[in-house]
């Protein structure tokens, strides 16, 4: 096989994408920046003011993909500029700035079932960390396992076209200290959330590739249960947009 052509195999798997069968051992690691739509929110209920976080901001990751004869395993990492929000309730004459960034992990195991078809199966991690101007603090961290599956085409030896759909099923904790108003709780949730995404792969020699690709999200953590009051209705919504180009290398 020449060494173009499994460069954009090894292409094709980072962020779980699909492969084609390989009998050697590939080491491709990358380096990636983009641009995050961030959102967070939680509608107002009961003695809870409603709550939320908006960030627009430019993001960085490192990632490296290792496979082997259909196998691979995929680790990526990112973490986002800090960015700036207002939170207020006017009829108790609140207004504050909340300062903060996101951060995201994960690892996938993932096997090709065909040339153009592969399944994956992994850990993935974020945490969203603010404080606020005048003491605030909300903090919101999930984790858990997901599964998913990618289809790519090969497009006139040019590159791959990949698009991917995983399934989650995540633990949320929310915590928000606001001083001003003497509000303060810590709640848990879950969710069965969906992620998707597209992405276009190629080269620029035997060793050197890039990736451009379009990934988001749309979270509903619900079944929120606070530390102090119990089950409380409501939920919270957790949705991501991020554009990412990628410069991958070739160790083989």
């Amino acid at each position: 096989m020449k060494n173009s052509n499994r460069f954009m195999i090894a292409l094709a798997i980072a962020c779980t994408s699909p492969v084609v069968n390989a009998e050697d051992l590939v080491f491709s690691p990358r380096l990636t920046t983009g641009y995050m739509n961030y959102q967070l929110k939680q509608p107002a209920f009961d003695i809870f003011p409603a709550a939320s976080f908006e960030a627009n901001a430019p993001v960085i990751g490192v990632g490296t993909t290792l496979y082997w004869n259909r196998l691979y395993l995929d680790v990526y990492g990112q973490i986002s500029a800090e960015a700036s929000d207002t939170s207020s309730i006017p009829i108790l004459g609140y207004e504050e700035e909340f300062t903060g960034d996101r951060r995201d992990f994960s690892l996938a195991l993932g096997y090709s079932i065909t040339d153009n078809l592969s399944f994956y199966a992994g850990y993935k991690y974020g945490k969203t960390d603010t404080s606020g101007s005048i003491g605030g603090q909300a903090k919101f961290k999930e984790d858990g396992y997901f599964l998913g599956a990618s289809y790519g085409w090969v497009i006139q030896d040019k590159g791959v076209i990949s698009l991917n759909i995983a399934v989650a099923n995540l633990d949320g904790d929310l915590g928000y200290l606001t001083p001003a108003i003497g509000f303060a709780s810590n709640q848990t949730s879950e969710t069965q959330g969906l992620s998707y995404g597209i992405s276009w792969k190629s080269t620029f020699d035997k060793n050197w590739g890039y990736t451009i690709a379009l990934d988001g999200y749309q979270y509903k953590f619900k079944d929120l249960v606070d530390e102090r009051l119990g089950a409380v209705p409501g939920e919270i919504s957790e949705d991501m947009l991020t554009a990412r180009v990628s410069i991958s290398y070739l160790f083989d």
